[in-house]
C-alpha cells in the first residue's frame, strides 16, 4: 500500500520482522531475537515509472528475546536508503538502519543502555 503525498513522492506504511539466532561459546545461552516493526517511510523518485529513490524510514521496534541472561526493551529506530524501484512494486535498496534497543541483564546491576540491533543492510520488497 502506497500513498502518493505528491508527483514523485510517496508515502509508505509499512511492517517488518526481523529475527536472528544467537549461540554463545559453549551454548549455556543460546537463543533467538525476534523484532517487528511497524514504520512509516517516505520515499522520493527520480522520475515516474522505474526509477532510482531515496528514503527515509520511522519505526517502533517491539523486541523479544529469548535469553535466559538479559531483556531487551524496543525503542524508535530510523533507516535512510538508497534504491531502484520498478513500477510494478518490486523494489531493492541498500541503506544503513539504527534499531534502538535498551538491554539489562538479568543480574540487575548491569544496564548496558541503548544498543543498536541494525546496520548496514540489503532489502528487496513489494508492494501492493
Amino acid at each position: 500500500m502506497r500513498y502518493e503525498a505528491a508527483p514523485q513522492f510517496e508515502i509508505i506504511p509499512k511492517i517488518g520482522l526481523l529475527a536472528n539466532f544467537v549461540s554463545s561459546v559453549g551454548g549455556d545461552d543460546s537463543f533467538a531475537n525476534t523484532i517487528v516493526q511497524p514504520a512509516v517511510g517516505g520515499r522520493y523518485l527520480f522520475s515516474e515509472g522505474d526509477s532510482f529513490f531515496v528514503e527515509g524510514e520511522l519505526s517502533y521496534n517491539a523486541v523479544n528475546t529469548g535469553s535466559d541472561a538479559f531483556d531487551v526493551d524496543g525503542g524508535i529506530g530510523y533507516a535512510a536508503l538508497v534504491g531502484y524501484r520498478w513500477e510494478a512494486g518490486f523494489s531493492v535498496a541498500v541503506g544503513y538502519s539504527m534499531l534502538s534497543t535498551d538491554v539489562t541483564y538479568y543480574d540487575g546491576d548491569s544496564d548496558t543502555g541503548d544498543e543498536n540491533f541494525g546496520g548496514v543492510e540489503l532489502r528487496f520488497s513489494a508492494a501492493f
